[in-house]
């Protein structure tokens, strides 16, 4: 039980990292171009308000969720994993 717990750990902890990165690049994505589409130089409210840029902030958030079971398994492992 407690290899498994590790294992699931790491799974978690890797998966996480990766998804908070892909929810960084996208959300980044968008926004950098509705700033490019910008013609005044102000920053468009749909550059970081937009469906695009909220998608990759809920990828984040996932990411973040997958990060936060795996300190919640380490807790529980023997020497603080």
């Amino acid at each position: 039980m407690l290899h498994f717990s590790y294992v699931v750990m790491t799974a978690l902890r890797f998966a996480g990292v990766l998804v908070v990165f892909a929810g960084v690049a996208l959300s980044g994505g968008y926004f950098i171009r509705g700033n490019a589409r910008s013609t005044d130089g102000c920053v468009p409210r749909s550059a970081w308000l937009g469906a695009g840029p909220m998608t990759g902030i809920c990828i984040v958030g996932v990411g973040a969720g997958l990060l936060t079971g795996a300190f919640l398994i380490s807790l529980f492992m023997p020497n603080g994993s």
